[in-house]
């Protein structure tokens, strides 16, 4: 990291010189070990990124998930993790304190998948889209057009909870419909999206 500091003075005359003492921002530093979502498991490489102000730092994880960052300046900070070829994600606070080290171990969302299906209110499949919003702690959200069959999926979602809503229009009527589930790390969470049998024109 860097530290800030300011000082001022006064150079009075050519050639002459001036000696100022700069007073750094008290600073601590921040170590901890990403996991997976077991929050066991070392994480794969991740990227760690740390915010200080409007500045942004980035250090790596090691083969043991380890990582660390010196010269933090003290106060609230925002740490963030971005598992390199991947959607996993996390993110932490930490409360650094002057001349100490703050330990942060940070757990990942993990990451799962979702297979639905939409049907009419009698039960039949029926097209059109559907949006898959999380609702978890980290949000997202994609919309997918539903196979003839009525079946739709997601390959990979941040793990948590999700809502699922399903819109068809066919002859100037939409029907929609709305289900919720759970995305449990490393499963594929099932979903049925039912249409109300009333629409609007």
């Amino acid at each position: 990291g860097s530290l800030p500091g300011t000082a001022t003075g006064t150079l009075t005359g050519d050639g002459g010189s001036l000696t100022l003492d700069v007073q750094l921002q008290p600073s601590g530093s921040i170590t901890g070990v990403v996991s997976r979502s077991d929050g066991v498991t070392p994480a794969p490489p991740s990227i760690v990124s740390l915010m200080v102000g409007s500045q942004r730092f980035t250090t790596t994880t090691n083969e043991l998930g380890q990582y660390g960052f010196d010269l933090v300046p003290a106060g609230t900070r925002t740490i963030t993790v971005d598992v390199l070829g991947s959607i996993d994600t996390a993110t932490a606070s930490a409360v650094v304190v002057a001349g100490q080290t703050t330990p942060v171990l940070i757990q990942l969302i993990g990451v799962g998948a979702i297979a639905g299906s939409a049907q009419t209110s009698n039960g039949l499949p029926i097209g059109g889209t559907v949006t898959l919003t999380g609702t978890g702690a980290a949000s997202w959200s994609s919309t997918f057009t539903i196979n003839p069959d009525g079946s739709f999926a997601a390959s990979q979602v941040l793990a948590g909870p999700f809502s699922a809503q399903v819109r068809n229009t066919v002859g100037g009527i939409t029907l929609y419909g709305t289900n919720t589930g759970v995305v449990i790390p490393g499963q594929t969470a099932p979903v049925i999206v039912t249409l109300e049998s009333t629409g609007e024109i």
